[in-house]
């Protein structure tokens, strides 16, 4: 709700993220699988963007933030306060993963 009302002024997005566009399941970056997948989700979410076919903590998701010691509203925020910096968010999980 915060993103909705601050970095969009209370204006819904126009934009819907296209599912078939995500990374596969199995990539990886620095050796955290699902990394390259959830931040595009992520960011869909905070932004309203995200289809009624993909869900935002889904099974593969779930497995992503126990793995990585990671919750998902904590990841929500940090992708939040990233913006579109990709970087930040990936040494932010590899910093915390005890799989990296």
């Amino acid at each position: 709700r915060d993103y909705f009302l601050r970095k969009q002024g209370s204006q819904p997005s126009k934009s819907q993220l296209d599912s078939s566009s995500l990374p596969a399941k199995t990539d990886e970056i620095q050796g955290v699988r699902w990394l390259p997948r959830i931040i595009p989700k992520a960011r869909a979410k905070l932004r309203g963007e995200l289809p009624t076919d993909t869900m935002f903590c889904c099974g593969g998701d779930r497995n992503f933030f126990r793995t990585n010691d990671v919750h998902p509203s904590e990841f929500l925020r940090v992708v939040h306060e990233a913006g579109e910096d990709d970087n930040a968010i990936i040494d932010w999980v590899v910093a915390r993963s005890p799989q990296a």
